[in-house]
């Protein structure tokens, strides 16, 4: 029988729970985290399915070695009017942007304008420069965009 270990406190797994945070949207945090007794310290995740709040399986796999971790995600508490005050001067409408999408260590980048004037650490939406997709996301410094949500 594979017995499980619940660890509650994340800082006690910070490879595995850095990279599910590193595959998370700013939308999502993680919670709590269950991985199989022995799994070994360089396994990595992958995700089955795109992230969202609640429960979830993801897979894990080191070598021959595999297993399934059980993770709990729950949604960020939205931006407070007192930060949204905060957020610098909108840049304006057609401003290009850098596009960047992380998903663990990797990052891809593209160019990008923006569809409406938007403020740095506000939300945004760009026009992909090669593509013609639209892209949702949190406006950086840079400028750059840092995707959560891609339209079809």
């Amino acid at each position: 029988m594979l017995s499980i270990v619940i660890i509650m406190l994340l800082a006690q797994t910070p490879p595995l729970a850095a990279q599910i945070s590193a595959g998370l949207p700013r939308a999502l945090e993680l919670v709590a985290i269950e991985i199989p007794k022995g799994a070994p310290a360089d396994a990595r995740v992958q995700w089955q399915s795109p992230p969202r709040a609640g429960h979830a399986r993801l897979a894990l796999r080191s070598g021959a070695w595999r297993g399934w971790a059980r993770i709990e995600l729950r949604a960020r508490p939205p931006v407070a009017p007192a930060q949204v005050a905060s957020l610098g001067p909108p840049l304006p409408r057609g401003t290009a942007v850098v596009a960047l999408s992380r998903a663990g260590a990797v990052t891809i980048s593209t160019p990008a304008r923006l569809e409406r004037s938007a403020p740095i650490g506000g939300r945004a939406e760009a026009r992909v420069t090669a593509t013609g997709r639209l892209v949702r996301g949190t406006l950086l410094d840079g400028p750059a965009l840092s995707i959560e949500e891609v339209s079809p």
